[in-house]
């Protein structure tokens, strides 16, 4: 079940989220066709 983060704080995570994308080295288009999607059903 979904909750709501209290601690969300969009003005911090969006620079963080950058942050680690441009730090993070590219993927091949393989590699990302190799990884297994996340689904909300296989959660449960």
């Amino acid at each position: 079940m979904w909750r709501f983060n209290r601690r969300f704080d969009l003005t911090r995570l969006v620079p963080s989220l950058l942050a680690a994308a441009a730090a993070s080295k590219p993927w091949s288009e393989r590699d990302l066709r190799d990884v297994t999607m996340f689904t909300a059903e296989s959660a449960c």
